[in-house]
């Protein structure tokens, strides 16, 4: 998702940590990390 918020752009990507993470010993979780766009 994309969006601008007073005169800047951000791309936003939203990161879901279930399925067969925990096959390979990793923590479940869930993320969401925005980034500002030049």
């Amino acid at each position: 998702m994309t969006y601008e918020w007073e005169g800047k752009q951000y791309v936003v990507i939203c990161a879901g940590g279930h399925g067969k993470a925990k096959d390979f010993g990793s923590k479940m979780g869930d993320s969401v990390v925005a980034f500002r766009l030049p």
